[in-house]
């Protein structure tokens, strides 16, 4: 009877030893391919840039609606972070993208001049703010 006993035992043990192998290699799996898909989305969207950029340049009838759409979103996401840095009180160096204070006229990671250029834009981006805040608060 105890013999009887310690062979279920032993069975059970190794059926549940081989559903938790089974468990992990389902999941070890699954993860693979997780990470497969994610680089297959990776290379979906490189398709898509490389093709954006080719139409942006073809004049592909069929896309242009659709590259304006994004050139516009592009614009605008360029404009309010502009606005994010003059409200952190900040500019982005031309030359390395490395963040400076707004009052900067060299750029201390390369050397690089600030320009007038790019004075006049952080400039007529606080303007802008400073419009749309008054026309905000009258409302």
């Amino acid at each position: 009877m105890l013999v009887e006993l310690t062979e279920k035992i032993n069975k059970m043990t190794k059926e549940v030893t081989n559903k938790t192998q089974n468990a992990v290699e389902v999941v070890r799996l699954q993860s693979r391919i997780s990470r497969e898909k994610d680089v297959v989305e990776s290379l979906y969207k490189k398709i898509g840039e490389l093709y954006f950029f080719n139409c942006k340049q073809d004049e592909n009838k069929l896309f242009t609606k659709l590259v304006k759409e994004i050139a516009d979103a592009n614009a605008e996401i360029q404009n309010l972070q502009d606005k994010i840095h003059h409200i952190k009180g900040i500019q982005l160096c031309a030359a390395c993208n490395e963040v400076l204070k707004q009052d900067m006229r060299f750029c201390p990671y390369c050397g690089t001049e600030i320009t007038e250029e790019q004075i006049e834009i952080v400039e007529a981006a606080e303007e802008s703010m400073e419009e749309k805040n008054i026309s905000y608060s009258s409302i």
